[in-house]
C-alpha cells in the first residue's frame, strides 16, 4: 500500500489564513495611500481656491472704492462744489482723504484731528 504524502491540514488553514492576511493588508495600504494622496490634493487645491477667492474680494474692494473716489473727483473737477462733495467723501473715508478749497489735498485722519478740522466744519 502506498501512502500519500501531503500537507498536514495544519499548514494548509496557517497558509491560507496568512495569504489572507498578506492580501488585505496589501489592500488596505494600497487604498490608505490613494486616499491619502486624493485627499492631500483636495487640502491643497481648497486651501488655494479660498486664498484666491479672498484676494478676489480684497481686490474687487480695493478698486470699487478707487472708482468711487474718482467719480467723486470728477464731479468736484465738473462742479465746482468742492465743500458738500469734500463732506461726502470724508464721510466715506474717514481715514482716506478730503479735498480743500479747489486744491487736491490728501490728508489722513490724525492730520485732521490735529487741525481739529471736523466734518461740520466742511460745510
Amino acid at each position: 500500500m502506498s501512502q500519500k504524502l501531503g500537507i498536514p491540514l495544519k499548514v494548509k488553514v496557517i497558509s491560507l489564513v496568512s495569504i489572507i492576511l498578506g492580501s488585505a493588508l496589501v489592500f488596505f495600504t494600497t487604498f490608505s495611500v490613494d486616499l491619502f494622496k486624493k485627499d492631500k490634493a483636495a487640502y491643497i487645491y481648497e486651501t488655494s481656491l479660498v486664498t484666491s477667492e479672498s484676494i478676489q474680494n480684497r481686490l474687487d474692494q480695493f478698486f470699487t472704492r478707487r472708482i468711487k473716489d474718482f467719480l467723486l473727483i470728477s464731479k468736484i473737477i465738473e462742479t465746482g462744489n468742492s465743500k458738500a462733495i469734500s463732506k461726502q467723501i470724508f464721510l466715506e473715508h474717514e481715514d482716506s482723504l478730503y479735498l480743500k478749497s479747489d486744491k487736491f489735498t490728501v490728508e489722513n485722519k490724525e492730520n485732521l484731528e490735529k487741525e481739529k478740522i471736523t466734518v461740520s466744519k466742511l460745510e
